[in-house]
């Protein structure tokens, strides 16, 4: 392998030692990275971006994404993410299986496989290695030997987080994002959009076998408020449609409304008392579980005045 000149950083690693230069202050070296940054950090920050956007958009566990190999991740279709079920398989053994990947994620995953094209072609690293591997800052080889080592992935994480100026908290703390937030919120954004209609589809895609298990991943940080809003809606359509889960409720609009003809009242003043019934505790609109959690139906329950 050739020699490697190390890319240019803000603040090369020597600062503050010896000969090396002057330490930065931080209000400084912040500065730097937002308008003038070294190519190593705009490198680390370019890794954080990608890594951000990919996990919202395949919600694909941690390690999942770190198995990922450069030209071995996408079908021959190039639409959908080839990887290994961290949750399935026995042993060390992991299923192989493929889901879905938008088009502007297959261009991420693209532009890092040419990247790492590049510097195998000039003699930077051996072979091509996993997709997310960070760009190294010193040592041997210009990429990380693993993408799995969590400080290095989350170092990315941070400076793009410190280079877009994410939130701080009552304290002046920088708030930094984490890979379970990104799989976290990519379930509920489908759950708020789907509802209950969709937890099948979210089971497959998530790679999940065990829907109670779902369930709890979904609900455990979703606002009431939006419970609640999804639960009216699926109940509105249940009452429109006449199934049987929504029957009883059918009977109680028809005498609050003094109509059962449902399709001349504003959607909008249906789910606004479908929701004051669940807040109320009338109502409950929930799945129940069967066969230890694998199959679910939704459960409508009316309870007297």
């Amino acid at each position: 392998m050739v020699s490697f000149q190390r890319a240019p950083t803000i603040q090369p690693l020597n600062s503050g030692w010896g000969n090396g230069p002057k330490l930065l202050s931080e209000t400084e070296y912040f500065s730097r990275l937002r308008n003038s940054p070294g190519l190593h950090e705009a490198l680390v920050v370019l890794y954080g971006a990608i890594r951000l956007a990919i996990g919202t958009l395949t919600a694909r566990r941690n390690g999942e994404l770190q198995d990922l190999v450069a030209g071995d991740c996408l079908d021959g279709t190039r639409t959908r993410l080839v990887f290994r079920n961290r949750k399935s398989g026995f042993a060390d053994f992991r299923e192989l299986e493929a889901r879905p990947i938008p088009p502007v994620a297959v261009r991420f995953i693209e532009q890092l496989e040419r990247l790492q094209s590049g510097l195998l072609s000039i003699g930077a690293i051996s072979s091509l290695t996993f997709i997310f591997a960070p760009p190294r800052q010193f040592g041997s080889g210009a990429l990380c030997e693993r993408a799995a080592c969590s400080s290095a992935y989350n170092s990315t994480l941070d400076l793009f987080c410190d280079w877009a100026e994410t939130d701080l908290d009552s304290e002046g703390c920088r708030h930094y994002i984490r890979h379970h937030q990104l799989r976290r919120f990519f379930s509920m954004l489908f759950f708020w959009g789907g509802g209950f209609g969709g937890l099948d589809t979210l089971r497959w895609f998530l790679g999940h076998t065990d829907a109670e298990h779902l369930w709890h991943y979904i609900t455990e940080f979703t606002p009431g408020a939006t419970l609640r809003s999804v639960s009216a809606e699926w109940t509105v359509y249940a009452v429109k449609h006449a199934t049987v889960e929504a029957e009883l409720l059918g009977a109680e609009l028809a005498e609050h409304f003094g109509t059962t003809d449902f399709s001349i009242i504003e959607e909008v003043t249906l789910q606004s008392y479908v929701e004051d019934l669940i807040e109320s505790g009338r109502l409950i609109v929930e799945p129940q579980f069967l066969d230890g959690g694998r199959r679910h139906r939704i459960a409508v329950v009316l309870k007297p005045r």
